[in-house]
């Protein structure tokens, strides 16, 4: 994959809340980016680092960081992962680079699609269930007691 085709999918596949690119003090949104990238870099091969830093995309020569991705802190929902069949389904939360499951079991890449609503067809994660049922009940101003 090039730096041009990422760019774009993070356009295509994440709401502009979701993921912005920076260089230098500026932030861009990846439609932003895309169009201000210069047309030989887009064609460079994608190498990305991720860290306790934060997510880079890399020049593939010098290794040196020139882009860094910002995943919102907001970015919440449940992942389905392909392999191994029949694998509990789990919500995720962004953690730095990373979503981390609501149970902190699994971790899955910042840019894994997510989704609202748990799917209905594969068994889900009970934790995970429970967990974010307690934050929507907390954020909706339900009462928490301390036992």
């Amino acid at each position: 994959m090039t730096i041009g085709l990422y760019i774009r999918d993070l356009a295509r596949n994440f709401a502009e809340w979701e993921v912005q690119l920076q260089v230098g003090g500026s932030r861009y949104t990846a439609a932003e980016f895309s169009l201000r990238l210069d047309p030989r870099e887009s064609t460079f091969p994608l190498v990305t680092e991720s860290g306790s830093d934060g997510c880079f995309i890399l020049d593939p020569r010098s290794q040196r960081r020139i882009v860094q991705i910002l995943w919102s802190s907001q970015r919440e929902g449940w992942y389905v992962k392909q392999w191994p069949p029949n694998t509990r389904v789990h919500c995720y939360k962004m953690a730095s680079c990373y979503l981390v499951s609501l149970c902190g079991v699994t971790t899955t890449p910042a840019d894994s699609p997510l989704f609202a609503e748990p799917p209905t067809d594969s068994p889900l994660c009970k934790t995970c269930v429970r967990l974010k049922q307690d934050s929507v009940g907390t954020a909706h101003g339900a009462a928490t007691q301390t036992i």
